[in-house]
């Protein structure tokens, strides 16, 4: 019992013509996107305007969870780029998530103590700061 094999017929020259030229445009641009960096795309965000507003406010302040998770994402991007700058990128998108995931973890847990924060909106910034960064990193070109 033996398979037929049928032949496909060649595409025309005006759809490879085509192909090709969609194919230098998403190329190209994302080369540029590739040029950006998270933390370049998230400095366009506003993030590193909220985490300075967040290292100059004083002790016990009521600040909001968009807020610290935008700080958040800023060092965890800045930690990023160091990290990669040291060690070079990390082997796959799950790494370089978790990385991320542990410095907006870490900024949050740090913040909760000195400002004085609660356990709900800790856990809220935590999780708009995953989300933030994660998205940081998709767009951004990383992966």
């Amino acid at each position: 019992m033996g398979y037929k094999l049928h032949a496909i017929p060649p595409l025309p020259s005006s759809i490879i013509r085509l192909v090709s030229v969609n194919k230098s445009i998403v190329l190209s641009q994302k080369k540029n996107l590739n040029k950006m960096g998270l933390l370049d795309y998230l400095q366009g965000q506003g993030h590193d305007e909220a985490y300075e507003q967040l290292k100059e406010a004083p002790h016990e302040a009521r600040l909001s969870h968009e807020l610290i998770a935008a700080a958040a994402s800023y060092e965890a991007a800045k930690a990023y780029e160091n990290h990669v700058a040291a060690n070079g990128k990390p082997p796959s998108h799950e790494h370089a998530k978790e990385l991320l995931a542990a410095v907006t973890g870490a900024f949050i847990d740090r913040t909760v103590e000195t400002k004085g924060l609660d356990y709900i909106d800790a856990e809220r910034a935590k999780s708009h700061a995953r989300e933030d960064a994660q998205t940081a990193l998709v767009e951004s070109g990383e992966y």
